[in-house]
């Protein structure tokens, strides 16, 4: 069974039923990550986000045309703090 949405790296793609047409942009798209079934987009079983370039998940919610295509991208991990030098202790 397909899924409505897919969680990972980089981050989360869903696909709103009340939303979607199934007009088919995504699958025109990205192939890869959508199909059409029973008049609705659906993000296929071996779709990984991991296989996409980030821009194309951008393009793909910006071109749907009822706006039910989303993604969030994962907010980037908090850089590591470096202790300040204690002068002297060099």
């Amino acid at each position: 069974m397909s899924r409505r949405q897919i969680s990972g790296e980089p981050g989360v793609l869903s696909v709103d039923h009340t939303l979607c047409s199934g007009t088919g942009h995504c699958v025109d798209r990205l192939p890869q990550l959508f199909t059409i079934e029973h008049g609705r987009a659906w993000l296929a079983d071996a779709a990984a986000l991991s296989t996409v370039d980030t821009q194309h998940l951008h393009e793909v919610e910006a071109g749907c045309p009822w706006f039910a295509i989303t993604y969030q991208p994962r907010p980037p991990a908090p850089a590591e703090e470096s202790s300040p030098a204690t002068p002297g202790l060099e």
